[in-house]
C-alpha cells in the first residue's frame, strides 16, 4: 500500500506533459466557479468598478449557461495558491477500516510518503514501532486515520502555527523599504489564510459541531493572547490542559464550510470529490489523511505544481 518503491518513479512523473499539463475537466472548473466564494477573498473594488460598474461586472462575470463557456482548470502547474486551508476527514467506511488498517500494520499509501513531507507515520520507525504495546499501536492508528473534533482542533491550530512562522521567515527576506509599516508582515502573511474547507463524507452534526470548535479556538484567541500579555504568570497551570488549543497570536477564519455545504446540483453531483480534490491542490495548507487515495493524490498534484513540502501535512 504504501511501498518505498514508488520513490524512484516520482521525479519522472512530475515532470511528464501528463502531470505538468493536467487540467480539470470544464465540469469540475463549473463546480468549482460556482462555488468559488468558499475559497476566494473578495477583493478590494478596482477604479473600473467604481465609474463604470456596468462595464466592469460584464466583463468580469463568469458565465456557465452555454456548452461554449464550459472550459477546463489551467493546467496543475500554473495555478495559484488559494487562502484556504484544506482539511480531508473521511468518514463513513474508515470506520471500520481504520481497524483493519491496523491489523494489516499499513503504511501511508505511496505518494503520502515521499521523504520530503515533513510528517512521517510512526511505522516507518522500527524503534518506536517495537516499543508500543498492541493498544498503543491501535490508538496510534486511530488518531491518524480516525481523528476526533479535540485532535482536529489540535492539529489546525498546530499547523497554522508552523505554517506562520515559514510565511514570517520568508517575508522577513524580502527586501524592505521605509514606507512598509513594521506589523506588515504578519497582516501580508493573515491574508494567505483565510477560510477553511472540509473535504468530507461525514454527517452534518459531526461537522457542525467542528466548525463551531474551529471558530471558537481562532475567536477565543484575542482574549487568550491579550490575557497572556496582561496578567502575570502567563505560563502557570492555569492554561495547564487547555494550551493545546490555544494560538500564542490573534487568528480568525472568515469562513468554514465543507463538502456538504457546496451548491452541487445534479450536473456536477458526480465530480465533487473531483472539485474537493482541486480545492486542496490549491489549498495554501493542506492537511489529509495519509492512508487516503483521496489524499495520495492530492499530495502529488501539489508535488507536480512546486508546492513546499511544509504547506502539506497529514493527521
Amino acid at each position: 500500500m504504501g511501498s518505498a518503491r514508488l520513490h524512484d518513479i516520482i521525479p519522472t512523473l512530475i515532470h511528464s506533459p501528463i502531470m505538468q499539463d493536467l487540467a480539470w475537466s470544464p465540469l469540475v472548473n463549473y463546480a468549482f466557479q460556482k462555488n468559488q466564494h468558499h475559497f476566494t477573498t473578495l477583493r478590494k473594488p478596482s477604479l473600473l468598478s467604481m465609474v463604470l460598474p456596468f462595464l466592469a461586472s460584464r466583463g468580469s462575470s463568469i458565465s456557465y449557461g452555454s456548452g461554449s463557456d464550459m472550459i477546463p482548470t489551467p493546467p496543475v502547474s500554473k495555478i495559484e495558491s488559494l487562502p484556504v486551508l484544506a482539511l480531508h476527514l473521511r468518514r463513513g467506511d474508515f470506520i471500520e477500516h481504520c481497524d483493519n488498517l491496523y491489523h494489516w500494520n499499513s503504511t501511508y499509501t505511496g505518494f503520502n510518503t515521499q521523504p520530503s513531507l515533513p510528517d512521517r507515520f510512526f511505522m516507518e520507525n522500527t524503534t518506536m514501532r517495537d516499543s508500543m504495546t498492541a493498544d498503543e499501536m491501535k490508538e496510534a492508528y486511530k488518531q491518524k486515520c480516525l481523528i476526533d473534533i479535540d485532535e482536529v482542533r489540535k492539529r489546525v491550530i498546530r499547523a497554522v502555527t508552523e505554517w506562520r512562522s515559514e510565511r514570517l521567515q520568508i517575508f522577513e527576506k524580502r527586501p524592505r523599504n521605509r514606507f512598509m509599516a513594521a506589523d506588515s508582515g504578519d497582516e501580508n502573511v493573515k491574508e494567505m489564510l483565510r477560510k477553511v474547507y472540509i473535504m468530507t463524507n461525514g454527517d452534518r452534526e459531526f461537522l457542525n459541531q467542528l466548525k463551531s470548535a474551529l471558530l471558537s479556538d481562532a475567536q477565543q484567541s484575542a482574549f487568550r493572547v491579550d490575557k497572556k500579555l496582561t496578567t502575570e504568570g502567563a505560563k502557570s497551570s492555569t492554561h495547564g490542559s487547555s494550551n493545546q488549543y490555544d494560538y500564542d497570536f490573534v487568528w480568525s477564519w472568515d469562513e468554514i464550510s465543507t463538502s456538504r455545504d457546496m451548491d452541487i446540483g445534479w450536473e456536477t453531483k458526480y465530480v465533487a470529490q473531483a472539485m474537493d480534490m482541486y480545492v486542496g491542490q490549491r489549498a495554501e495548507v493542506f492537511i489529509g489523511n495519509g492512508f487516503s487515495s483521496l489524499t495520495a493524490n492530492v499530495v502529488l498534484l501539489r508535488t507536480v505544481a512546486g508546492v513546499e513540502p511544509w504547506r502539506t501535512r497529514f493527521w
